[in-house]
């Protein structure tokens, strides 16, 4: 069985009980290391979205509830790990290590606080946090460093603050934090970001998640809009980033693609990249070239000699492949995509999802301000903003349109 290795985490206003949790710790885990480890104040909240994977207005209560100082990651083992299902804090339900599950439940207790007390309770959740801590790989960590409890302290600072140097160093990080593919477009990294206008397009489980982790900003305000801009090794490069649930393919295809990815070696570099697998690729690709673009291009004409795809018969291998699988056609939310429905078949169905109007209205609480936004879900522009402030102490903040957030 892989190693079954976890952390602890106890932010600033934990750590009155640090001798008390950790004393539990030690009596139920293997201690590896503990690292006292400092997030400069500027970029606190910032370093908090990559760190839970997605950009929310609820980091700066956070911040401000459980304290933005020095905090103790506690790096354990579960020599005797048992596994079941349990919900998060947020109700999705995952099977976890319980042993370190029911440890939190009973850190948080003692302190009457739902998340001063963070752990990871699998192992993937522990090497995105891991790398997101350190700026290291769990694997070359355990493979270099000396396991023998020790306290490290360490000033940390992400690589969306300090910049990325290679495309690589992205990936690098990319495989310890989410679930992606490379759709097309994946030869060297340098293949990858040369030319004046790089492109690199995948598939990925949350956008949100993607741009938390990496900084990527949206090139267009407008929803559905997937260009994302990654400053990398001085050049802006572009992502087109596709996840299951926004039409680009019927959402149980995307995730499937996801959940059958491969690794794929890369020349000249110790990163690997995920890919999809290998009929995934071709059908994927196919499914590109007949409904997102109006005519198939030389290269992928040529892709899909080589897979045994004979010219007449795409639309038929497609539909036929699909139905199979149980996956339909699916007409994108993003309005650029283009939808070639002359290569349709009638069958498989085809599926249009609903719009989302989850931002149609935002509404937010907190104790020196109260915000409403209006329309944020939309394409609508900044059409207006009413500020008013009460006593210099409450806010009321109301905006209509695409606004950004509002700093007090």
């Amino acid at each position: 069985m892989e190693r079954q290795i976890f952390l602890y985490l106890l932010w600033e206003e934990a750590r009155g009980h640090e001798e008390e949790i950790l004393a539990d710790i030690r009596a139920h885990f293997t201690v590896l290391k503990r690292f006292e480890v400092t997030w400069p104040q500027r970029e606190f909240i910032e370093h908090l979205e990559a760190f839970y994977g997605h950009t929310s207005s609820i980091w700066r209560a956070k911040a401000n509830r459980d304290g933005t100082g020095s905090f103790l990651v506690i790096l354990v083992e579960d020599e005797h790990p048992r596994f079941d299902r349990r919900k998060s804090l947020g109700g999705v339900e995952q099977e976890v290590d319980v042993n370190v599950y029911d440890a939190k439940k009973r850190y948080r207790k003692l302190l009457k606080s739902k998340d001063r007390v963070h752990s990871s309770v699998t192992l993937a959740e522990t090497r995105h946090n891991f790398c997101l801590l350190t700026g290291r790989t769990l694997a070359d960590w355990l493979a270099e460093e000396k396991a023998d409890g020790a306290l490290v302290r360490l000033v940390s600072e992400q690589p969306r603050h300090l910049g990325w140097n290679s495309l690589e160093q992205v990936f690098t990080v990319l495989n310890e934090c989410m679930d992606y593919v490379v759709l097309r477009n994946s030869g060297t990294f340098e293949e990858m970001a040369a030319g004046d206008h790089p492109d690199i397009d995948m598939l990925v489980a949350g956008v949100d998640t993607f741009a938390a982790i990496t900084g990527a900003t949206r090139m267009s305000p407008k929803p559905h809009r997937t260009a994302y801009a990654l400053k990398v090794g001085g050049k802006v490069l572009k992502f087109d980033l596709r996840e299951p649930g926004d039409g680009y393919y019927d959402p149980p295809f995307a995730a499937d693609i996801l959940a059958r990815a491969e690794w794929r070696e890369v020349d000249g570099a110790k990163t690997k990249l995920r890919v999809p697998g290998r009929e995934d690729q071709v059908y994927s690709l196919l499914y590109h070239a007949l409904l997102h673009k109006k005519e198939v291009s030389p290269d992928y004409a040529s892709f899909f000699g080589r897979n045994g795809l004979v010219r007449e018969q795409w639309k038929e291998a497609l539909a036929a492949w699909l139905a199979g699988k149980g996956y339909a056609y699916c007409r994108p939310l993003d309005p650029k995509v283009a939808f070639n429905e002359a290569n349709l078949l009638p069958s498989p169905p085809l599926k249009t999802l609903p719009r989302s109007f989850a931002h149609v209205v935002s509404f937010a609480l907190s104790f020196s301000k109260l915000r409403l936004h209006l329309f944020t879900g939309t394409g609508l522009p900044n059409l207006f903003r009413l500020q008013f402030r009460i006593g210099g102490l409450f806010k009321i903040d109301i905006c209509v349109g695409q606004v950004k957030e509002i700093e007090t």
